[in-house]
């Protein structure tokens, strides 16, 4: 009995003293510490992004009671007397049980998971060690890379109740998380050409730290982008503003043309490029380059002085030759032209018929008159060479034959000799000079003479001709045609004299 009461004593004691020496953090004051010691096998690894991270951990058991000595040197006290003289120490005749429980003590939580590979340590007593791994993750949404975590450690007694309850520290630092991103009201504007436009961006650190970035802008088509910084320090789900302005090229004409800009996001810490995103401007319109207006007013005015300088010489031309009037549509010539078609409609189409070939023949002067004094003037410098002028012309004297065909039925160059010829002229001149039968009768003796003296006037030409065809075509032509209006103004002033 003496030795079994200083046993008792001595456990009793024992209890006492080992409380006292091991040092740890109690949930409250009425709460005992669970008694353990935690150290980290290894180095404390980073915790991955989206990928568990194992890190090593040993666990000792520090309780005040040593359950297998005593079950080895007091095994039937333990199981037969104590129970019953202490039934208060029954809770403690038996292994414990810890439990462990991670969580963030220190710093943001979200984004950070966290567990143990086992969670309960059944069967431990004093000097057990327990080897556990605690697993964590980071995710996206970490905000603080940087944790301390607090892990629960709670001991059971054999009746499941609970003991003591401990907490044990451990800090841990996850993967730098770089991640930035843009947010933009608008991806695509319409801008005219050699233009500013601005874009308005909302740049995000969606990474777990501070961090600074740079930015990089990509443009292609002859567009010029440019930001309103260069670099900004952002932290952690911080979120800042950024203007770009874009120049758009200068173009003429653009029915539009989409352009394309590309942005980049450099990180100084990870030094990795993160795009961002691409914008889009459509140029679309005209645009005239204050050179070009430069160089284009002095052509233009130099070529409205050209041509005023052109209409002024021809004015003077006119009011010189008088270009000549229709004279169907003179005032006094058109009422008489009325009254004479209601009284007399042969007399009418003769009449005028007799003004369309006065006006015929006095614009015939009038263009001979016009090209002769051209011909030394300055309409090369207006863009007519003497090269032109030659072919306009032979132009006009084809013209003049092609009519002088279509008066007598076939052409003058297919004549065959100068009797046939001379043949041709005298029908031109009878045709001419037809009147009609009622002139015949009242004025028949004085036309008789006068066609008398016009064949008299026709042989001299006639012979007058033979000397002209040894000249050269074009001096021949021109002599023709004086001579026709010459006859054709004779004719008209006779026919003026017989009517007064």
């Amino acid at each position: 009995m003496r030795i079994t009461t200083c046993i008792l004593l001595f456990s009793m004691l024992s209890l006492s003293l080992f409380s006292s020496t091991i040092h740890v953090i109690a949930e409250n004051d009425e709460t005992e510490p669970s008694e353990v010691n935690m150290y980290v096998d290894g180095g404390i690894p980073t915790v991955q992004t989206s990928n568990w991270t194992n890190i090593n951990l040993i666990i000792v058991d520090r309780t005040g009671i040593d359950w297998e000595r005593f079950q080895e040197q007091f095994s039937w006290q333990v199981k037969w007397l104590w129970p019953v003289t202490h039934p208060e120490w029954r809770r403690f005749l038996g292994y414990t049980t810890l439990k462990v429980e991670p969580s963030v003590g220190e710093g943001n939580p979200s984004g950070w998971h966290l567990k143990f590979n086992r969670s309960t340590l059944p069967d431990t007593t004093t000097g057990h060690v327990h080897k556990v791994q605690l697993q964590a993750m980071v995710d996206d949404t970490t905000v603080d890379y940087s944790i301390v975590v607090r892990i629960k450690c709670t001991r059971y007694d054999v009746f499941g109740d609970i003991m003591g309850v401990s907490y044990l520290y451990l800090p841990l630092k996850a993967m730098p998380l770089s991640n930035i991103k843009m947010a933009v009201d608008t991806t695509e504007k319409t801008a005219p050409p050699k233009s500013i436009t601005n874009f308005q961006f909302d740049i995000t650190n969606e990474g777990n730290y501070r961090e600074m970035f740079g930015f990089k802008v990509e443009s292609k088509e002859g567009l010029i982008s440019l930001l309103n910084t260069q670099t900004i320090v952002l932290e952690p789900k911080e979120t800042k503003k950024v203007n770009l302005k874009v120049f758009t090229p200068s173009v003429f004409l653009d029915f539009g043309t989409p352009r394309e800009i590309n942005i980049y996001a450099y990180s100084y810490e990870t030094n990795t490029t993160i795009p961002l995103g691409s914008i889009t401007v459509v140029t679309q319109g005209i645009y005239i380059s204050p050179l070009t207006g430069i160089i284009a007013i002095p052509i233009f005015i130099l070529f409205l002085l050209l041509y005023l300088l052109y209409r002024y010489w021809e004015r003077r031309e006119q009011e010189e030759y008088g270009r000549p009037t229709k004279p169907w549509l003179i005032p006094v010539e058109r009422e008489y032209l009325q009254e004479l078609k209601k009284k007399d409609y042969k007399e009418y189409r003769r009449t005028l018929k007799m003004m369309k070939e006065e006006y015929q023949s006095a614009m015939l002067w009038y263009k001979y008159s016009i090209k002769e004094k051209s011909e030394g003037m300055f309409l090369p410098l207006l863009g007519k060479t003497s090269g032109k002028i030659e072919e306009e012309k032979k132009a006009e004297e084809t013209k003049t034959l092609e009519k002088e065909e279509e008066a007598l039925g076939r052409p003058i160059e297919n004549l065959s000799n100068k009797e046939d010829k001379k043949s041709v002229l005298s029908k031109l001149l009878s045709k001419l000079t037809e009147e009609s039968p009622e002139e015949k009768s009242v004025e028949e003796k004085p036309l008789k003479t006068e066609k008398e003296e016009l064949e008299s006037t026709e042989v001299s030409d006639i012979k007058q001709e033979k000397q002209i065809l040894e000249k050269s075509w074009r001096e021949k032509e021109k002599e023709k045609r004086v001579r026709r209006i010459k006859r054709e103004q004779e004719k008209q002033k006779r026919k003026l004299v017989n009517k007064i």
